[in-house]
């Protein structure tokens, strides 16, 4: 990919939002929609920097084809996810980014060259020891919403959709 990429490519992959609280969010999902099988990943430290990490809750599921997930901020660097979320002291959802997975680690560095290129803020680098990377790109001012971009390894890509729940 090259700078006059699409800041769509890629293929379509999730749908996420932000909680303060994982417990009654899952409840609303299982009551309003249905949802009642998630992949959970309590207190999970996710890398969003070389030397950083946002400790979080994650819940990842499938329904309809589309996969969702939901993450609440618990400390660490997790602005990106927090920055959302008001002093209400009620159960807060909210919608946050929309994830597109890239086939090769080239593609993905192609898509951050072409946001980079066209004055987007990444807000969010990480990487894992097995090869998958992904970066968050801020466009609320044009989506209203983040877009989340990630390569999987090989390895990463099958365990992770073996282990998460389809509805």
């Amino acid at each position: 990919m090259h700078a006059e990429a699409s800041l769509f490519d890629g293929i379509f992959r999730q749908v996420a939002w932000v909680t303060n609280d994982m417990d009654r969010a899952l409840a609303a999902y299982a009551a309003d929609y249905g949802v009642k099988r998630w992949l959970e990943l309590r207190n999970f430290s996710l890398p969003t920097g070389p030397d950083t990490h946002a400790n979080v809750h994650i819940a990842l599921a499938v329904r309809g084809g589309v996969e969702l997930e939901l993450i609440q901020p618990l400390g660490g660097d997790d602005r990106v996810y927090r920055q959302i979320l008001t002093q209400n002291l009620g159960l807060q959802l909210h919608f946050h980014h929309i994830c597109y997975r890239l086939i090769t680690a080239e593609a993905l560095a192609g898509v951050r060259h072409a946001a980079e290129a066209r004055g987007r803020a990444v807000v969010l680098h990480g990487a894992t020891a097995t090869g998958t990377e992904y970066f968050y790109v801020d466009d609320r001012p044009t989506l209203g919403h983040h877009i989340e971009y990630i390569y999987y390894s090989p390895d990463d890509l099958r365990q992770l959709a073996s282990a998460i729940p389809v509805d």
